[in-house]
């Protein structure tokens, strides 16, 4: 380390769904270092989470690029990546993974082209409507339209749906770039929250000791009280939160 800290020991876990790490570090002779090595250490694990958050922005931001070399940079189609339950596409034997490429005689490349087609279907005020359906391969499908929930007028095909990256290797999966771009951005809000909850002032994140050292460093000789407190109102907000995205997003887990 810059600091010459000793660490004792390292390693990874994952959590539920959180992959994390970890790091013991030689805390006598941290306790023997500067305020400002103290600083550097107790924050250095979530500087980490949030240089790895820049590099995924940058990743996700020029995703097209980023799969260039195996895939075509622009999407020709829309790949289904999931199907609702008793909705149309189910109901005419559509696969998951297929690539719709037409409805009807209308050209669709990416997902907003079958938004579009279905927004059409709306406003004619025929929600069951009969589409024909043309994937990549040429076959075709006859998909009902089913209206969607609380909203009479509004057709929905059933489908979960991704750009269609063509790969430029038949050995390379269709399914790849979506399972990237759907990495990268479950990345992008773990990395980041991972790294601002770390740095609440709260037992056991390092916050609490950045917070203790700044403490100490600003001449108070007893932060108990000040950490508690603090620790207290972290803890409310980190509760709050969950309870929130709780109650508007339901759990992580299928019921």
């Amino acid at each position: 380390m810059l600091d010459k800290v000793p660490i004792k020991s390292s390693g990874v876990f994952l959590g539920v769904f959180l992959p994390g790490g970890f790091v013991e570090i030689d805390e006598e002779n941290l306790a023997k270092k500067s305020a400002r090595t103290k600083l550097r250490v107790f924050a250095a694990g979530s500087s980490t989470n949030v240089a790895t958050w820049f590099l995924v922005v940058l990743l996700f931001a020029n995703f097209a690029l980023v799969i260039t070399p195996l895939y075509q940079p622009t999407s020709s189609g829309v790949l289904v990546t999931g199907l609702a339950n008793n909705g149309g596409a189910q109901a005419a034997g559509i696969p998951q993974w297929s690539v719709i490429t037409k409805l009807n005689s209308t050209q669709v490349n990416q997902p907003v082209d079958l938004a579009s087609f279905l927004v059409r279907i709306d406003e004619a005020r025929h929600p069951s409507t009969v589409v024909v359906v043309t994937f990549s391969n040429g076959q075709t499908r006859n998909v009902i339209t089913t209206p969607a929930a609380g909203n009479g007028t509004r057709a929905l095909l059933g489908v979960s749906v991704f750009q269609y990256y063509a790969p430029r290797s038949s050995f390379l999966p269709i399914q790849f770039p979506f399972q990237l771009f759907s990495t990268l951005n479950w990345l992008l809000i773990i990395l980041l929250g991972v790294g601002i909850v770390n740095m609440l002032p709260m037992f056991p994140f390092d916050g609490d000791r950045y917070f203790d050292t700044i403490l100490s460093t600003l001449g108070l000789k007893s932060t108990k009280r000040a950490r508690t407190a603090a620790g207290l109102i972290s803890f409310g907000l980190l509760a709050s939160n969950l309870t929130l995205s709780l109650v508007i997003f339901g759990t992580v887990f299928p019921s």
